[in-house]
Order: C-alpha cells, then sequence, then structure tokens
C-alpha cells in the first residue's frame, strides 16, 4: 500500500515520463527523416569525352541510286551494289584543367566471320592523335567492302564451306594517355562498325560509339545536423539520445502506471468485504472488555467469522468500528476522518446502542 504522498510523486512521475516519451518520439522520428551522413565526392581531374561515328556508303550506279556512287548514312545497302564505306571518327574531349595532355593511338582492325570461322586482320595504318587540353581530332578509315567479300569467299573456297550469313566488324581500338594535374593515367576505347550480310542480299548496319567520364575522386563523409528547438545537433547523436530517452521514458511509465495500479487496489475499502449490517451508531454502555484490533480488515473478518452486526460510531475527525459479542466489545479506530463507508452495508440504520452492565 503507498500513501498519499507517494502516490502524488508516481503520479508526478507518471506525466513526466509521458511528456519525455512524447518528446524523444517525436525527435526520434524528425531525425530519421534526414540521413545521418552526406557521401561528398571532390574530383582531382575530371575529363569528359566522346566519341562519334559516322559513314557513308559507296554504291554502284544503278536504278535504285541513280547515277549516285556515294549515298548518306542510313540509307538501304545491298550486297550487289556496295563497294565501299567511308568511316569517320570524331574524338572529343573536354578537361577540367588546362594543362591536359592528350595523346590517342588508334590500332584499326577488321574482323571477317562466316559459318564457324572468323578472321581477324589489321587494317590501315596505325594512327597518332594529340590534343592539348582537350578539344576534338578525327581520322578516316576506308573498308573495300568488294575486297573483303572476296576475301570471305577465298576463304570458304579453302575450308569447303559456304555459309549464306557473314559479318564484317572494323574496330577501332584507341589507347588513350592523359597527363593531366601531374597525373599519368590511360583509358582504352573501342567504337565499331558491323556490317551484316543478310541471306536476303541485304546489308545491315550497326555501330559502336559512346560518352563518359575519366576521373580520380576522392570522397569525404559528412555528418549532417538537424535543428531541433533552435539547436543544431548532429543527427546521429539526436538518434542516440532520442532512442534511449524512448525506452528509458517508456520503461519508467510502465513502473509508475503497475505502482499505481497496485495502490489503488491496496487502497480497496475492507467494508466491501463485509457480509453482515452495518449500523451507525455509538456505545453509551461499555461494561464488557474492549478489545482494540489493528486493523479494520481484522474487525472485519471477525465480524464474518461470528456473524456479528459491524456499529460506525463518528466522532469529529474519528471514525470507530465495532462489534458486540457476548465476551467482548471488539473495535478499530480509524483517525483523520476518511470516506463514510457508512451506507454500504445490506442494511443500514441509525440506532443508539446501549448495553446494561
Amino acid at each position: 500500500m503507498i500513501n498519499s504522498g507517494s502516490r502524488k510523486l508516481y503520479t508526478a512521475l507518471l506525466l513526466a515520463s509521458i511528456a519525455v516519451l512524447a518528446v524523444s518520439s517525436w525527435a526520434l522520428i524528425t531525425s530519421y527523416r534526414v540521413n545521418a551522413t552526406t557521401v561528398e565526392t571532390h574530383y582531382i581531374y575530371r575529363i569528359g569525352y566522346s566519341v562519334r561515328l559516322t559513314y557513308e556508303a559507296k554504291v554502284t550506279p544503278s536504278i535504285l541510286y541513280g547515277n549516285n556512287t556515294v549515298v548518306k548514312e542510313g540509307t538501304p545497302l545491298y550486297i550487289k551494289l556496295l563497294k565501299g564505306i567511308n568511316v569517320s571518327l570524331r574524338y572529343t574531349f573536354t578537361p577540367s584543367a588546362q594543362d591536359a595532355n592528350i595523346t590517342l593511338r588508334a590500332s584499326p582492325a577488321l574482323m571477317l566471320k562466316g559459318a564457324g570461322w572468323s578472321k581477324t586482320i589489321p587494317y590501315g595504318k596505325v594512327y597518332t592523335l594529340r590534343l592539348a587540353n582537350g578539344g576534338s581530332a578525327g581520322l578516316k578509315i576506308n573498308i573495300d567492302f568488294s575486297r573483303s567479300l572476296k576475301l570471305i569467299r577465298s576463304i570458304e573456297s579453302e575450308i569447303g564451306v559456304r555459309g549464306t550469313n557473314h559479318t564484317i566488324v572494323l574496330y577501332v581500338p584507341t589507347k588513350v594517355r592523359i597527363r593531366i594535374a601531374g597525373i599519368n593515367t590511360s583509358r582504352e576505347l573501342t567504337p565499331s562498325l558491323m556490317l551484316k550480310l543478310g541471306g536476303d542480299g541485304r546489308v545491315y548496319v550497326s555501330k559502336t560509339q559512346g560518352s563518359g567520364v575519366i576521373a580520380d575522386a576522392y570522397s569525404v563523409v559528412k555528418h549532417n545536423k538537424i535543428s531541433l528547438a533552435g539547436l543544431s545537433l548532429p543527427v546521429r547523436l539526436v538518434r542516440t539520445t532520442s532512442t534511449f530517452a524512448t525506452i528509458a521514458s517508456a520503461l519508467m511509465a510502465t513502473a509508475c502506471l503497475i505502482v499505481l495500479q497496485k495502490g489503488r487496489k491496496s487502497r480497496k475499502d475492507p467494508l466491501e468485504s463485509f457480509k453482515g449490517k452495518i449500523i451507525k451508531g455509538e456505545l453509551t454502555h461499555r461494561s464488557s472488555p474492549q478489545i482494540r484490533l489493528l486493523s479494520l480488515k481484522e474487525l472485519i473478518d471477525l465480524a464474518n467469522a461470528r456473524g456479528k452486526d459491524l456499529i460506525i460510531a463518528e466522532n469529529g475527525k474519528s471514525r470507530k468500528y465495532y462489534i458486540v459479542d457476548i465476551d467482548a466489545i471488539y473495535y478499530y479506530e480509524q483517525s483523520g476522518g476518511g470516506e463514510d463507508t457508512g451506507n454500504r452495508g445490506n442494511s443500514n440504520r441509525d440506532t443508539r446502542l446501549s448495553k446494561d452492565g
């Protein structure tokens, strides 16, 4: 059983715990709406590049092409009318620093493919291009389609296999060497043009080109802050502190509720367990011996056991409870007033009880 002072203390602790729980939960939810860290990338150098491949086809004048000997990219091509492909490559570099020296070394190669075989041969010369502080440079390569087709037929005649689907691929592996910001680096680029000879007599063209970034960088992890009630605090600190405060305040509130609940149960009025009559009155003659009990519960239990009525006498702020037995008068005195429980019994009546000595 807890007294009035303890009950007030636990109630205050409960209210404080609920307040801390609300604030810490809000801070915890708010902190998870912000990233704890941000990764910042700092470039030592950065070079953007692009490789653009274009072509035009050399054809035989015909009903289809008229008197034209050259047709633009995208024009339908046919094996019987195609003579060659003029390929143009354009390399463009955009460095972040002005002291970038770039050297390109392109080594074209032609690959011929048939039914179960392939043949790669160097094609043309090796090209060396130099760029100071970036810029663009280009080169041109001519694919002799008629000669390539004759080589394919010679290989098939030699191996005794004749196919209907063949592929001619121009690869241009390009070694890029860069010196920028006192750092040497390199990159390999491989643009290509593919001619697929279909069994329907057409030549299907596809190409590979691209763009990208050559860079060297380092990352810095930045710990973010969050503003709460005018204070700028690290997000991780807020998360850790709020988590601890939320758990601790929840446990404290639970403990206070348990204690207060037990206190309410312990304050249950003993008169509720009384089975007999409750009489409000006063004893005037008390010739029988009087025995004082230590608690109202003991008196109630005795009255229930002996089937006696309970007499309640009030005098100012004090209250006495009696049961009158043959051999003695048993009583319990409650000081400081208290709740009037005289109307809780099965049959209540006001009387003045007197007993002759």
